[in-house]
Parts: structure tokens; C-alpha cells; sequence
């Protein structure tokens, strides 16, 4: 579809069609990921592709007042072989960046999923600088505006199985995810059930290079997300002066208040932005 000028032009008819029929603002492209995916059809010519198709829907767009927004990985293989940074940012309101579980299970390592920076036991290509750090520092550097880029934070618990329980320190070696949980597939956990486990018999620790908090429970291992670890995560979006962010999702967070008030990490994340300052506006913004 990307390729070809008349089908595009077909897909952004029906993608205004949507807009308007049910008053959206904007539409948000997730290609994962152009030019890398060849087991899934990909081809090499897909990193063309993609600012093509983002150049007919931001035509589309322009006209009736509503965004476009493009949904990026910060995988360093990712980024030098799918993206044409500047063009994508020149193109786009904002990036969305995946920077939440980037640790598979898959890895057989335990790990905790969106860590600030790599660790010494992390030498890799496939997770070498795979972190919110540099992955953002290098969406920057390739040319994107801070203020594009929004942030992903995930509300949620990833779990493994380790390979043995006395080894629980981060790098530990796992056999796969971990118990499957009452609300969502295996190694998953919404915030509003691991809030409860983590209440109920099981050791917290915290990476302080990644700085993240992690739960351990006999052969069960579990990273999330919690205010601490989440205002390390905002200390940087202003630090880098970055759009915003973007939850993973709102309705993962405590909203019953099951362990306490409801929406706890929400809460503290929109009081947080409330107080950083909004960007200068100027006059002229240099090319």
C-alpha cells in the first residue's frame, strides 16, 4: 500500500473517513518496523516507503486541523536502518517512542522491561544501548526536536521464571515468562493486580543504573513501574525539554483502588507535567 501512489491515496480517503465519522483529532502510524521485518513481508525499500505514506496523510490532514503522530522504536538497529529521522519529525506532530518493554522474554535474562541505561552484563548487540537514554538522545541527534518526542511509560509488571531462585540479581538467567496472572497473558501484569502481589510476601529490590524497582518470589521475577522510578523517567523528559508522554496503557493503573487511592501513578505523572514548564514560543524557529 505504502508504494503505490494510488493505493495510498485510497488508504488516507478511508483514514479521514474515520477522523471524521467519529470526531477524532489525529491518527497515529505504527510501522514496526519499515525495511528490518523481511519474516513479515517487509521489504528494504519500506524505509522509502514509510515517508511516502506519511507525506500523503499529513497532506490529508493539514486541511482539516487534525495531528499525525508516528510511533518509533529506539532499538539502535531499528533506528539506523527503518527511520529517515529528520524527514519523519518534519512530517509528524509528534513521536511516540517504544520505550517500554524492551526486554523480551525471549532474552532467557531477567531484566526489568524500560531501563534508564545499559548495564555491565549487557554487551549484546541486540540490547547494547537499548535504553531510554540513549535511545531518545539518539532520535535527537538523527535530527528530531525534543519537543516531538513523547515519551512511553509503561503501567505495568513483566515477569520471568528463573532458572534458579537463589540467582535473583538483575542479568539472572530465566526459562521463560512468568506465571500467568488473573488479567492478562503470561509475564504480564497490569499495575492493578501487581500492586496487590507485591503487598503479599514479595522482596523489592531496585537497579540503581536502570532505575526501576524489581520483585522477587521464590522462582518468580517481576520489573514495573512505580512513582519513584516513573519521576526518574519525568526528571528526564524535562531535563531533555521532550513533548510529553504517552501511558501503556491508562487503564493498567490501580483505577479501584485496590491498593489505596485509585489511579495512583496517573495522578502523580499529571501533577508532575502541571508543574514542569511549557516550552518558549518564538517567532521564528530556525531551520
Amino acid at each position: 500500500m505504502a508504494e503505490i501512489p494510488e493505493r495510498r491515496r485510497a488508504y488516507v480517503k478511508a483514514v479521514l473517513e474515520l477522523l471524521e465519522q467519529y470526531g477524532l483529532d489525529g491518527v497515529e502510524i505504527a510501522w514496526e518496523w519499515p525495511g528490518t521485518q523481511v519474516k513479515f513481508g517487509g521489504i528494504s525499500n519500506d524505509r522509502e516507503s514509510v515517508i511516502s505514506l506519511l507525506t500523503d496523510v499529513r497532506a490529508g490532514l493539514k486541511s482539516r486541523n487534525k495531528e499525525l503522530l508516528f510511533f518509533g522504536a529506539v532499538y539502535p538497529k531499528v533506528l539506523r536502518e527503518s527511520y529517515r529521522v529528520t524527514s519523519i519529525c518534519q512530517l509528524v506532530d509528534f513521536v511516540t517512542l517504544f520505550t517500554f518493554d524492551m526486554r523480551p522474554h525471549t532474552n532467557n535474562v531477567a531484566d526489568v522491561h524500560a531501563p534508564m541505561r545499559n548495564r555491565s552484563f549487557e554487551t549484546e548487540s541486540n540490547r547494547a544501548r537499548t535504553n531510554i537514554v540513549d535511545g531518545v538522545e539518539t532520535w535527537i541527534d538523527f535530527g528530531c526536536p525534543p519537543k516531538k518526542l513523547i515519551l512511553g511509560l509503561g503501567l505495568f509488571g513483566q515477569a520471568y521464571t528463573l532458572a534458579n531462585p537463589a540467582e535473583y540479581n538483575v542479568g539472572a538467567p530465566t526459562v521463560g515468562p512468568g506465571a500467568e496472572g488473573q488479567y492478562y497473558y503470561e509475564g504480564y501484569y497490569p499495575y492493578y493486580e501487581l500492586c496487590l502481589f507485591i503487598g503479599s510476601g514479595w522482596n523489592i529490590f531496585y537497579d540503581p543504573i536502570a532505575e526501576m524497582p524489581f520483585a522477587v518470589r521464590g522462582n518468580q521475577w517481576m520489573s514495573y513501574e512505580d512513582t519513584e522510578s516513573i519521576g526518574v523517567k519525568l526528571d528526564f523528559v524535562e531535563e531533555k525539554r521532550l513533548g510529553g508522554v504517552v501511558l501503556q496503557y491508562v487503564d493498567y493503573d490501580d483505577f479501584w483502588g485496590f491498593c489505596g487511592t485509585q489511579n495512583p501513578l496517573t495522578t502523580y505523572i499529571y501533577q508532575r507535567l502541571s508543574q514542569i514548564p511549557s516550552e518558549i514560543g518564538f517567532a521564528i524557529e530556525w531551520k
